[in-house]
């Protein structure tokens, strides 16, 4: 897991306005996103898929533009940790069948699986993507998600990260106080490679304190470059 110095604010990051509290975060992100529907990666209990559903059903977009769930439901596809925090087994957050509530909801489409089989088979509506959510936790998710997703991403395409980066001083990683660094989470890492092998042009449009952040794409993004 890479490591940030005191100092080094990757492109800007850490200058990128501070929104506490997850829900005014993705406020931030719904109210400047262009138009296309929604996809959430990694829903596990829905929580952070209620509150998307919830903003959808407030804008006035198409009755057809939908929120779509990806998510296995089996759990960690692999072993997770981060430093001082956790250390995470495949299989961690598995369901074992229940899915949550939001998954009823007539704005939610569906796609259970694993990201490598179900993305080749997704098309949103023509638009394409105006908001993604990414809470899959591991690099490989996230790096499914970006080359699957990114024919479908343009201008104003937002991106919001979960478990992104931790800051040091912010529990529960109290010893990150002593240290003086920032480390960044396979997201980070997966989210930097992409960006440089597929000459993406974005900007970081607000971030927590701590974990989460929102990229905003800056010009349509073409079909995966092998």
């Amino acid at each position: 897991m890479p490591r940030v110095g005191e100092g080094d604010d990757f492109r800007g990051l850490l200058d990128a306005p501070i929104i506490c509290g997850r829900k005014q975060l993705f406020r931030a992100a719904v109210q400047a996103c262009g138009s296309g529907d929604w996809a959430e990666f990694g829903v596990y209990n829905g929580k952070s898929a209620a509150i998307l559903v919830t903003e959808l059903a407030k804008k006035e977009d198409p009755p057809s533009t939908k929120l779509h769930l990806f998510d296995s439901f089996e759990g960690l596809p692999g072993h997770w940790s981060r430093p001082y925090w956790h250390d995470m087994k495949a299989g961690t957050f598995n369901l074992k069948g229940r899915l949550p509530q939001v998954c009823k909801h007539p704005l939610v489409k569906m796609h259970v699986g694993w990201f490598k089989d179900t993305l080749p088979l997704f098309q949103p509506q023509p638009m394409g993507l105006g908001l993604i959510h990414i809470d899959c936790d591991v690099g490989s998710g996230h790096t499914d998600v970006f080359y699957g997703c990114q024919k479908y991403m343009s201008r104003d395409t937002m991106i919001i990260f979960d478990d992104f980066y931790d800051v040091p001083g912010i529990p529960p990683n109290p010893r990150l106080a002593r240290e003086k660094d920032i480390w960044l989470a396979e997201g980070f890492e997966a989210f930097e490679q992409w960006v440089d092998d597929q000459n993406v042009e974005y900007e970081w449009l607000a971030r927590n304190p701590t974990q989460r952040a929102i990229a905003r794409i800056l010009s349509p993004v073409p079909a995966a470059v092998a």
